[in-house]
């Protein structure tokens, strides 16, 4: 489902900060859908770096505060997520439940 969203042409020109944008798309998605009451969402992301600040906020760079609060703010009210680094044709599961605090 998500696939289609991300299709377009993306707000900005660096990679990282456009992953991210697209992982708050799929939090609002998710949240606007009656799945969040009985389903995890799992989010892959295909940069180590924008995994880390998915997982660890000490990580995240001080230029994006607005765009990890709202991802915060949807995760609230979105239920269970998961995330997960993909690594070429398989997925490892460095999977860590979001604690965006």
């Amino acid at each position: 489902m998500a696939r289609g969203i991300f299709s377009g042409a993306a707000g900005t020109n660096v990679v990282g900060e456009a992953e991210i944008e697209a992982v708050k798309i799929a939090l609002e998605v998710f949240e606007s859908t009656s799945w969040k009451c009985s389903n995890s969402l799992v989010i892959e992301v295909g940069s180590a770096v924008v995994f880390s600040w998915c997982i660890n906020k000490g990580l995240r760079p001080w230029s994006l505060p607005t765009i990890f609060s709202e991802i915060k703010s949807t995760k609230r009210k979105a239920g269970s997520i998961v995330f997960s680094l993909w690594i070429g044709m398989e997925t490892t599961w460095r999977s860590h439940w979001l604690c965006l605090g």
